[in-house]
């Protein structure tokens, strides 16, 4: 007997707090061969084993919220999730983040652009990411674009800075000449 699941799910409300990367997150290298065998009751026929398909829509709304790694933020968006014999759980679809808020090192950023674009394996979505502060009369900012594993960044400054400048504007809300100094006074 094949065991599947489909239907649909709305998530009208859910708190999600990260607290660390289970030990699973860790990817094997692809040069690495794991060979195993499969215990009594493991067999794919077995009732008692995993679901062989799964083809659910998932719609996130209203109030789920994500908190972890400095980053707070409401998810919005809709999710098809897939799973055939032959394949991993994937999914199809886009995640908004909305109300975001992300403090690093002491510094709050203001997220105007993030989004999730999934179309594989969940553990792979396309991030699409503006992070950015104004500090005085210079806007300051990083987009980050890519999965998890090939992600790139690309520093912004509004008027024009040299990258070293716009790290210290960015990382500590100063600029480069005054990034050291603890503002106590001798």
């Amino acid at each position: 007997e094949r065991q599947s699941l489909s239907g649909s799910l709305a998530v009208d409300s859910a708190a999600v707090t990260v607290r660390g990367l289970p030990a699973s997150a860790v990817r094997v290298s692809d040069d690495i061969v794991v060979v195993a065998e499969a215990e009594a009751g493991d067999a794919d026929d077995s009732p008692q084993g995993p679901l062989r398909t799964v083809d659910v829509d998932v719609v996130l709304s209203e109030d789920v919220r994500l908190e972890g790694f400095g980053l707070k933020t409401r998810l919005n968006g809709a999710l098809k999730l897939t799973k055939r014999p032959s394949s991993d759980l994937a999914g199809t679809g886009s995640l908004q983040l909305e109300d975001v808020t992300y403090e690093a090192y002491g510094q709050a950023l203001e997220v105007s652009r993030g989004q999730l674009v999934f179309n594989g394996p969940l553990d792979a979505p396309v991030l699409d990411i503006r992070a950015e502060r104004t500090v005085d009369e210079t806007r300051v900012g990083i987009d980050i674009d890519g999965t998890p594993d090939a992600l790139s960044s690309t520093l912004f400054l509004e008027p024009s800075l040299p990258d070293a400048e716009a790290f210290s504007l960015l990382l500590t809300g100063r600029p480069l000449e005054s990034a050291g100094e603890s503002g106590d006074t001798a």
